[in-house]
């Protein structure tokens, strides 16, 4: 993505979201550490800043994803922003730090990827709390991440809406039972999806409007802009395991029907079961197929 967006922090949440960044940023150019806006910051960046949409669920977290070699390097970061800046080691998780903003405690969870993560792409530290995280999909999503640029003039990189999803479904995937606020994440963003980028559908995906389609369906929009999302989280995810990883969680999810427990924490923010049932299945049409379409 060339495109720059302008945004202004202070309409974020969470409250003190600007001088916690300031504090993170001296931190990681002190190391040389890129960083990554993902989670609930990066999905309100988007929607309500670049998009205008209504903010549906505030945040009181900021989370990071920070690309990191090994864990001698994570632990003197972190050393680092405690003593120089002021945060605090949370108890309730390795990755957890607390800063102290004018506005009250932000809650910033610094989520290591890349070398530091093994063949499976888990992150394992010691001695406080949550003690593991997964970083699958990490490396492919934030390849493809967007940049926004503050007042100030400082650049942060952000995930895109489809890299959400794919981080969102394998959160999901990972811990279902603790994991509904995802699912309602997923949900909102399929649902908005073809009203955020309509002139982008109607210029680049007119393929999906044949007349058999829209005689049989009664939420054409809603299906079109899963089916969109899922192609745009197949060009970040194309050929690699993530993909596989998402088609056959989406295929499972749909053949189970009304069982699916995926589509059912879905229709408890709204829509019928049948609905969610549908639209995942339109996301994973869309996730396996190339895109764009060659000629035949």
């Amino acid at each position: 993505m060339s495109n720059i967006y302008p945004i202004s922090p202070e309409r974020l949440k969470p409250l003190g979201l600007g001088d916690t960044m300031a504090a993170l940023q001296r931190g990681f150019e002190q190391f040389s550490v890129d960083f990554y806006i993902v989670g609930a910051v990066a999905r309100d960046i988007w929607m309500s800043q670049i998009y205008n949409e209504p903010e549906r669920r505030a945040t009181k977290d900021l989370d990071l994803a920070v690309f990191i070699n090994d864990t001698t390097q994570y632990e003197t970061l972190q050393a680092w922003l405690v003593e120089q800046e002021g945060f605090v080691k949370a108890q309730s998780s390795a990755f957890c730090l607390l800063y102290p903003s004018v506005a009250g405690n932000v809650t910033v969870d610094l989520m290591p990827f890349g070398a530091i993560a093994d063949e499976a792409g888990d992150v394992y530290f010691s001695g406080r709390g949550m003690e593991h995280i997964s970083t699958v999909g990490f490396p492919e999503v934030l390849a493809d991440a967007a940049t926004v640029a503050i007042p100030t003039g400082e650049q942060w990189r952000v995930v895109t809406l489809p890299g959400i999803v794919v981080l969102k479904l394998v959160a999901w995937q990972d811990r279902p039972e603790l994991r509904g606020k995802d699912a309602v994440d997923i949900w909102n963003l399929l649902e908005a999806y073809f009203h955020l980028i309509t002139d982008e559908i109607y210029t680049q995906h007119l393929d999906l409007f044949s007349a058999d389609e829209a005689a049989d369906s009664t939420n054409l929009m809603l299906l079109v802009g899963a089916r969109v999302l899922g192609r745009q989280v197949q060009r970040l995810v194309a050929d690699r395991p993530v993909q596989a990883r998402l088609l056959t969680l989406l295929a499972e999810q749909v053949a189970l029907g009304e069982r699916s427990p995926l589509a059912r924490a879905i229709s408890r923010s709204g829509p019928e079961l049948g609905v969610s049932l549908a639209t995942l299945a339109a996301l994973r049409t869309g996730i396996a197929e190339t895109w764009p379409l060659t000629a035949s």
